[in-house]
């Protein structure tokens, strides 16, 4: 039995969840001179895992701080660099969403920082081939994963903070081996492979949307 078949379905149920949250929130930002005054409805916050982009793969990610301590976070990536001229393939494409809890005094007020914990799920697609063997997996439900998570958000200055995370779980990919033969690919034959261990390493440049969602000191 395959335990993630309905992996695309708890994706959309986290999409819809991100956005029943958003509506349902007023999106009321706190006065950054008051002290300690707790944040009333949701702040949204942009980020993109500097790690990923890096190794050329372009990634951005909203974050849904809903009070209390608790936010919505959803990531998506993209890389398309191909070639058939040599052979050399590098797309990949992923989605992740994470829910998560902050802990300290940074998070009942403002954008949340300090101390967190999470779960998340991923789901992704690849083709990649470095002019001899290649492996593709264009179907999502086949690499998927869930794990848990731990991190902390340091504050850089009003707007900008760096978020580190590390997380760990159970990962799957089913994919096909492939080579070039002139013009064609000849497949080698299907593989699955399985992981538990780090399934996520983050380090992710956060910006505060508005002008009014400073980060305190």
């Amino acid at each position: 039995m395959n335990i993630f078949g309905n992996i695309r379905n708890i994706m959309t149920v986290a999409l819809i969840g991100v956005s029943m949250s958003v509506s349902a929130q007023k999106f009321e930002f706190f006065d950054p001179d008051s002290d300690r005054s707790q944040t009333k409805g949701s702040v949204l916050r942009l980020r993109t895992n500097l790690l990923h982009d890096v190794v050329l793969c372009p990634n951005i990610g909203l974050e849904v701080q809903l009070g209390n301590g608790l936010a919505w976070q959803l990531d998506y990536g993209e890389a398309w660099w191909n070639s058939f001229e040599t052979n050399k393939f590098y797309s990949v494409i992923y989605f992740q969403a994470e829910f998560r809890k902050y802990f300290g005094k940074w998070s009942y007020v403002g954008p949340y920082r300090g101390h967190h914990v999470g779960m998340y799920i991923q789901m992704g697609a690849f083709d990649l081939e470095n002019g001899g063997k290649g492996y593709i997996s264009p179907e999502f439900d086949n690499n998927v994963g869930f794990g848990l998570s731990y991190g902390y958000s340091f504050r850089l200055n009003n707007r900008l903070s760096l978020d580190c995370t590390l997380g760990a779980g159970y990962a799957s990919s089913i994919y096909e081996g492939y080579r070039p033969v002139g013009k064609r690919y000849v497949s080698t034959g299907w593989r699955k492979k399985t992981w538990i261990g780090p399934t996520k390493l983050e380090a992710s440049l956060v910006w505060n949307i508005s002008k009014k969602n400073k980060n305190r000191r």
